[in-house]
C-alpha cells in the first residue's frame, strides 16, 4: 500500500468505489474483507506538456485496486503544465510595495530594495551560474547559504512574504531556503522536508512552529517559484505556502505577533548539514502579505491547457452504473469516461451516476480522461460502481461445507488437531456456530523460538489469555490457504521480486503480491518477504481477527525479517498478531479507542528519530486491554547522548488500558524510558499492567517508569546502566504521581544512580529483588550520612503502605532510605544489606513520624571492617544493629557476614572528574561563523585531563545559571570542540545571564582505554582482577598510580577497554578470583539461613491476584528449609 495513503469511509460490499488521490494529503482505509492487487502504473502518457520547465508527476506511486471494496487508489498530484516565463521584480512596480530585500544575483549581491542589504556568501557558495531569469547562486547541500544580516524588520511584525525560485540537483532530505530559527529565538523557516515537500513555519515565543505543506511540491528537481505569506490580519488560515502560485493543502493560523531572534536571516540554508542543494534565484522579501494574483503574476504568462490520461482501471466485476466525483480548486475541469479503452468517450458531470448503457457497455475496466482549464489543481476523482456480488459460503469446521443435518458439536473437525496447528498439546474444538476451530485449549510444544518447551510467566505474573501460544500455523492444513515453507498463508508478499503484482493477486513465491494489504479479515496470515517497505508518512493497517480466527502480520520466519522503514505505522482492530518484523526508524501506534487482544512479539524496533525530537516507539493510546509485547527488541531510538531532552520512550501505556503483558523483551539506548506509563493520566487509570523478564540497560532515563495506575507487577526484569540525565537522577526503576499496589519482584538491579526509587504512591512492595553496584556519580554537595542522597538501594517517600521483603542489597552506596515526613508504615522483613560503598546507613528512616509506626525485623546487616548502622527517626543518633533492637523493641535483626557463595571483594564508582571553575567566567566567541560558549577559569582546564571530543556535563551554581534550552540547568553531553589552559570551547552555544564571576562545576572523563580514574585506589595491587561496568570481562591490573588528573587503576594492555572507558560506571575488584560471575546464594553456614519469617505480603499478594509468589529470585519455591531464609535466595 502506498504510504501516503490514510483513510476512507467504509462502503457496503454492494456499492463498491474507485479513488484516485491526486494529492499528497489523501487518506485511505483499506476495509475489512479486502484483497489488493497492483494495476500498472500510469502511463507516460501522463506528460502534461513538451517545454523545459514543465511539471511532470505522473502519479508519484502506482495505483491500487481494492477488489472486495472495488476501490481503486493512487496518491499523487496532477497539475497543469506551466510554460514559465518568470517575471523580474521591479521596485517601481506594485511588488515594489513593502519590499525590505530583493536580489536579483544578476552578477551582483547587491539588494534592489530600499534597504540597500547586500547578501554575503558562506562556505563555498557559487553564484552568478546560469539561473532561470539571469544568474542565481549554487549552494552544494553541506554548508553553503546567504548571510543576510540581522534582519530584525521580520520580528515583531503581524505579516510578512518571502519567494523565491529554486531548483533542486539531489536527493537530499530536509533543506533550507530560508531561515531565522538557529540562535536565540526561533523566527521563521522555509523548508524543503524529507518526504519532498515544501513547508513554511512560524515560531512563537517557546519555539513552537506553525507550519504550512505544500505536500511533495519539491519532489523533483526543475524550476519552482516557492512563497511563503504569513498574513496577521486574517482570523485563521494566515500561514500559508505556495509552489508555483498554487497553494498548499495544510495551512496554519498564528495569533501573535513574529518572535524576537538573535538568528541571521539565512538564504539558502544555515551554517550546518541542512542547507539547500541545487539552485536559487530571484529572492524577495516583503513587510505585509502578497496577494494571491500577484504571486501568479511573478509566473509570467499563464499555463499551457492539456489533458491527463489515465490507463485502463479494471473492477474485476462487470457494472451497470459509474458514478463521478472529484475535487479541485478552480471548478474548470472536463473529465471523461471510456468503457473501450478509448475507442469513445463519454463527457460525465461532477457527482452524476452514468445510467447510460449505450456510454457504459457491459464492462469490467474503464479509463478516464481529464482536460484543465486553468490554473489549478485537482485534489482526487472517485468514481462508484454497482455489482452484484456472488454469494460466499460459510466456513465450518471439518470439510469448510454444512452438511445436512450436521451439528457443530465438534465431531466434524477432519484430521485438524492441535497438532496441525502447530500448538503441540490440547484438544481442539469446533465452534458453536460453526466458523472455525477453536484452540484456546491448545498450548505450545518446544520450536525454535521457545526451546524449553511451554512458556511460563514470570513469578507473579498471570498467563495472559492471547499473544503467546497462538500460532499461524493453526491454519495448517485449512482451505484457503498455501504454504511456502514458513507455514499456512493467505497472502505473499515480496516486494523484491520482478514478478510481483498486486492485481487480482494474493501471492505466491513465483508471483507475490507488491505491497502489503493494509485491511485483513479473519483468519488471515499475511507471509511478508523481501524488503525494506519504504513509506513517508503514516501507515494504517487494520486486522479483524477473532478469538478463533486472529489475523497474523509477519515476517518469513524468526531469521528472515522484513524491514519497514518510514514515520508512523498505526494498527487498527482486534485478535492481531504482528511478528518477525524489523521496524527502522519507525514506530508503532496502536489507533481508535478500545482495541484489544494484540501481541506484538519476535520484532525488532531501533533507529526511531521523531521529527519533533520526542517520540514514542510502542505507543499504546488509551483503551487498550488484553496486549501482549513479547521477546522483541527496542533499541537505539532517539539520541541518548543528546545534550537536551528528547524523551523517545520505548513503551508507553495510557488511560483507560487494562490487561497489558510486556514480557521477554530486551529494551537499551532509548532516549527516555524504556517504558512509561503517561503522564497525569484520567480515571480510569492504567492497571493490571505487567513487566516480566526484560532486559533493561542504557537507556537515557530509566527503565520503569511508574506514574498514575493501580495494580502494576515488575517482576524478574534485569536493570543496569542508569545515570543522571536531564529528566532522572539515574534511578532504574521510578515511581511516583500516587500509583496503586505497585510490586516489585525478584528483580535484578545494578550499576545505576538509584535502584528503585518511589517517590509518591499510595501502596507498593518491593519483594525478593537483587541490587547491586549503586552508586552516586557526582561528588560535589554529596553527604553520605544525609539520607536524601543519590546510590541508594531502596529508596523511598511519601508512601503510606510500604514493605521490603526478602531483597539482597550488596555494594551500594547506601542500603534502604525513606526521607519522607509524612503519616507511613513501613515495614522491612527478610532483608540482606551488605558492604555498602560510602559511609551511609544500611537503613535509614528519617523522622519519627514514619519510624513510629515501622518495623523492621529479621534483617541481616553487615559492613566489612566495621559495624552496620541504622538511622532510626528524627533524632540525630546512628544506631548499630543490637542497640537498634534493644532501643525500639524490634526482633532478630542481625549484623554478621551474610556468606554469599561468590561475590567480589570489594566494588567502588568509577565516577566523572569534576572540576569547579572559582570567579569564572562565560563568553560567546565565533567559531567558524558559529556562536559558541567559552568557559575561562583560573583552573587548567588542560592539565586537569580536559580534551578535545570530551563530553562534559556543566552545572552552575550562580543564582543566574546556565541555559541549555530543554535540558534547563543540568546541561549534559556538551561536547569539547577545543580546551587551551584555562579557556574551555564547547561545540555550541551554551547562554548564560552572568557573564563573569561565576561558579560552575564541570565533570567530564577522560579518554583512556587502560587508566580507570577512582576516588579511591586503595586494596588494589598488581595482579588483580577487576571488572568494570559488570560486564562479565576478566581484565589484570598492571600497576596502582596517579598523576595530575588523579588516583588510578592502571590495566595491562591486554587486557584494556578497546573502547574506551565511560563514565559513569562501577568497577569490582575480584583479586585472584578467576570466577567472576555474581552468586548471590547462601553459603554453608551462612546465618541468613532459617534466619527469616513468613511475611504477610505473600498471602495479601495471592488474595489479589490468585498467583502465589513464594519464591526467591531463583524461582525456588520458600522455604526450602524449616524456616524462611534471609534475602532474595534460599539456600
Amino acid at each position: 500500500m502506498s504510504s501516503k495513503q490514510k483513510k476512507l469511509h467504509q462502503k457496503t460490499p454492494a456499492s463498491a468505489f474507485l479513488r484516485i488521490g491526486l494529492a499528497g494529503l489523501l487518506v485511505v482505509v483499506l476495509l475489512a474483507f479486502s484483497t489488493t492487487a497492483l494495476l500498472s502504473p500510469l502511463s507516460s502518457g501522463a506528460l502534461l506538456g513538451e517545454t523545459e520547465n514543465a511539471f511532470l508527476d505522473g502519479f508519484d506511486s502506482d495505483v491500487f485496486l481494492e477488489k472486495m471494496t472495488n476501490t481503486a487508489v493512487a496518491d499523487g498530484k496532477i497539475r497543469p503544465v506551466f510554460s514559465f516565463s518568470p517575471v523580474e521584480i521591479a521596485s517601481s512596480s506594485s511588488l515594489g510595495n513593502g519590499l525590505i530585500g530583493l536580489w536579483h544575483l544578476n552578477g551582483s549581491l547587491a539588494d534592489a530594495s530600499p534597504e540597500k542589504r547586500s547578501l554575503a556568501r558562506k562556505a563555498s557558495t557559487r553564484c552568478f551560474v546560469t539561473g532561470i531569469l539571469s544568474k542565481a547562486c549554487r549552494l552544494d547541500g553541506s554548508r553553503d547559504y546567504l548571510d543576510a544580516g540581522d534582519f530584525s524588520d521580520l520580528e515583531g511584525i503581524r505579516s510578512f512574504s518571502i519567494s523565491m525560485w529554486v531548483k533542486n540537483d539531489g536527493t537530499k532530505e530536509l533543506q533550507y531556503l530560508a531561515q531565522k530559527n538557529w540562535g536565540s529565538g526561533d523566527t521563521f523557516a522555509l523548508q524543503r522536508t524529507t518526504d519532498g515537500s515544501a513547508a513554511f513555519s512560524i515560531y512563537s515565543s517557546t519555539g513552537k512552529p506553525f507550519s504550512a505543506m505544500y505536500s511533495h511540491g519539491l519532489a523533483d528537481t526543475k524550476w519552482h517559484l516557492v512563497t511563503g505569506v504569513f498574513d496577521g490580519s486574517k482570523a485563521s488560515d494566515n500561514v500559508v505556502i505556495f509552489v508555483d502560485g498554487v497553494k498548499g493543502n495544510q495551512t496554519a493560523n498564528f495569533r501573535q505577533k513574529t518572535s524576537a531572534s538573535t538568528s541571521r536571516l539565512g538564504i539558502g540554508g544555515r551554517n550546518d548539514a541542512a542547507s539547500w542543494d541545487g539552485l536559487i534565484d530571484e529572492i524577495a522579501v516583503w513587510d505585509r502579505a502578497i496577494t494571491d494574483a500577484e504571486i501568479k503574476s511573478l509566473l509570467g504568462s499563464p499555463p499551457l491547457v492539456m489533458s491527463f490520461e489515465s490507463k485502463s482501471i479494471s473492477t474485476q466485476e462487470s457494472f451497470s452504473s459509474l458514478t463521478p466525483r472529484w475535487s479541485e480548486v478552480d471548478h474548470q475541469c472536463a473529465v471523461e469516461v471510456s468503457t473501450d479503452n478509448g475507442a469513445s468517450w463519454c463527457s460525465v458531470e461532477n457527482g452524476v451516476a452514468i445510467l447510460d448503457l449505450n456510454c457504459l457497455l457491459p464492462a469490467d475496466s474503464f479509463k478516464y480522461r481529464i482536460r484543465f482549464l486553468s490554473v489549478h489543481e485537482l485534489d482526487w476523482v472517485r468514481f462508484d460502481w454497482n455489482v452484484v456480488s456472488p454469494p460466499v459460503e460459510t466456513p465450518v469446521c471439518g470439510n469448510n461445507k454444512l452438511e445436512t443435518g450436521e451439528i457443530c458439536d465438534g465431531t466434524d473437525i477432519g484430521s485438524v488437531s492441535c497438532s496441525t496447528l502447530g500448538l503441540g498439546v490440547g484438544a481442539v474444538s469446533c465452534n458453536p456456530d460453526c466458523s472455525g476451530f477453536d484452540s484456546s485449549s491448545c498450548r505450545e510444544v518446544p520450536d525454535d523460538l521457545d526451546p524449553t518447551g511451554e512458556w511460563k510467566p514470570p513469578i507473579g505474573i498471570p498467563l495472559p489469555s492471547f499473544g503467546i501460544f497462538e500460532s499461524h500455523v493453526m491454519y495448517a492444513g485449512q482451505e484457503g490457504y498455501s504454504d511456502a515453507g514458513n507455514g499456512p498463508y493467505t497472502y505473499l508478499v515480496d516486494n523484491s521480486s520482478s514478478a510481483c503484482t498486486d492485481s487480482s493477486n494474493r501471492g505466491s513465491p513465483q508471483k507475490p503480491r507488491c505491497t502489503i494489504p493494509s485491511s485483513l479479515s479473519a483468519g488471515d496470515v499475511v507471509e511478508i518477504r523481501g524488503g525494506p517497505y519504504s513509506y513517508d508518512d503514516r501507515w494504517l493497517f487494520t486486522l479483524n481477527g477473532s478469538k478463533q480466527k486472529p489475523v497474523f502480520f509477519r515476517g518469513e520466519n524468526s531469521s528472515k525479517k522484513p524491514v519497514i522503514i518510514g514515520k508512523q505505522v498505526r494498527f487498527d482492530g482486534k485478535f492481531g498478531i504482528v511478528e518477525n518484523v524489523v521496524f527502522d526508524n519507525s514506530n508503532i501506534l496502536f489507533y481508535g479507542d478500545g482495541f484489544d487482544h494484540w501481541s506484538i512479539r519476535f520484532n525488532e524496533f531501533k533507529n526511531y528519530r521523531p521529527a519533533t525530537g520526542a517520540g514514542k516507539v510502542i505507543n499504546l493510546k488509551e483503551n487498550a486491554s488484553d496486549m501482549v509485547v513479547y521477546k522483541n527488541s527496542i533499541h537505539d531510538n532517539g539520541d541518548v547522548l543528546s545534550d537536551v531532552e528528547t524523551d523517545v520512550h520505548g513503551f508507553t501505556v495510557y488511560s483507560g488500558s487494562k490487561n497489558i503483558w510486556v514480557v521477554d523483551n530486551a529494551f537499551f539506548n532509548n532516549a527516555g524510558d524504556a517504558v512509561q506509563f503517561c503522564h497525569h493520566c484520567p480515571e480510569p487509570v492504567p492497571h493490571h499492567v505487567y513487566i516480566g523478564r526484560n532486559v533493561f540497560h542504557d537507556d537515557r532515563e530509566n527503565a520503569i517508569d511508574i506514574k498514575e495506575s493501580r495494580d502494576v507487577v515488575i517482576s524478574e526484569n534485569k536493570m543496569y546502566g542508569y545515570v543522571p540525565a536531564s529528566a532522572s537522577d539515574g534511578s532504574a526503576i521510578i515511581v511516583h504521581y500516587g500509583p496503586e499496589r505497585v510490586w516489585m519482584l525478584f528483580n535484578e538491579i545494578f550499576d545505576s544512580s538509584n535502584g528503585i526509587r518511589i517517590d509518591g504512591a499510595k501502596s507498593a512492595f518491593a519483594i525478593g529483588n537483587v541490587i547491586h553496584d549503586i552508586h552516586h556519580y557526582y561528588s560535589n554537595g554529596y553527604d553520605p550520612s544525609e539520607i536524601w542522597q543519590p546510590g541508594n538501594g531502596i529508596w523511598v517517600r511519601d508512601v503510606p503502605v510500604f514493605s521490603a521483603v526478602g531483597n539482597t542489597l550488596f555494594s551500594v552506596d547506601a542500603g534502604i532510605a525513606s526521607p519522607g515526613n509524612s503519616s507511613q508504615k513501613h515495614f522491612f522483613t527478610n532483608n540482606i544489606v551488605s558492604n555498602l560503598t560510602e559511609p551511609s546507613h544500611h537503613l535509614g528512616v528519617e523522622y519519627t513520624a514514619v519510624s513510629s509506626q515501622s518495623k523492621a525485623e529479621n534483617n541481616l546487616f553487615f559492613q566489612p571492617g566495621s559495624s552496620a548502622t541504622v538511622k532510626w527517626g528524627s533524632d540525630s543518633v546512628v544506631y548499630s544493629v543490637s542497640s537498634f533492637d534493644s532501643k525500639f523493641g524490634m526482633n532478630d535483626n542481625v549484623d554478621q557476614n551474610p556468606l554469599f557463595v561468590n561475590v567480589p571483594v570489594s566494588c567502588q564508582a568509577v565516577p566523572l572528574r569534576e572540576i569547579v571553575g572559582a570567579n569564572g567566567s562565560v563568553s560567546e566567541v565565533l567559531v567558524d561563523d558559529q556562536k559558541r560558549t567559552q568557559f575561562s577559569s583560573t583552573t587548567d582546564f588542560e592539565a586537569a585531563g580536559v580534551v578535545s571530543g570530551a563530553r562534559l556535563m556543566v552545572k552552575s551554581f550562580d543564582d543566574a545559571g546556565l541555559d541549555c534550552g530543554e535540558a534547563g540547568r543540568d546541561c549534559r553531553f556538551l561536547t569539547v570542540a577545543s580546551v587551551n589552559g584555562n579557556k574551555l570551547v564547547l561545540d555550541r552555544l551554551v547562554n548564560s545571564s552572568s557573564v563573569s564571576g561565576i561558579e560552575f562545576l564541570l565533570s567530564f572523563y577522560p579518554f583512556t582505554a587502560t587508566e580507570v580514574y577512582v576516588l579511591s585506589s586503595s586494596g588494589y595491587a598488581m595482579g588483580d582482577i577487576v571488572e568494570i561496568g559488570n560486564d562479565g570481562v576478566k581484565r589484570i591490573v598492571e600497576s596502582v598510580s596517579s598523576d595530575a588528573i588523579g588516583k588510578k587503576i592502571i590495566l595491562t594492555d591486554a587486557t584494556k577497554v578497546s573502547s574506551g572507558i565511560v563514565a559513569p560506571t562501577s568497577m569490582c575488584n575480584w583479586k585472584n578470583n578467576s570466577n567472576i560471575a555474581r552468586d548471590f546464594g547462601l553459603a554453608q553456614g551462612s546465618p541468613a539461613v532459617d534466619a527469616g519469617a513468613l511475611d504477610s505480603v505473600y498471602g495479601l499478594y495471592t488474595s489479589l491476584y490468585n498467583v502465589d509468589i513464594t519464591n526467591d529470585v531463583a524461582g525456588t519455591t520458600r522455604p526450602k528449609g524449616n524456616d524462611w531464609d534471609i534475602g532474595a535466595m534460599e539456600q
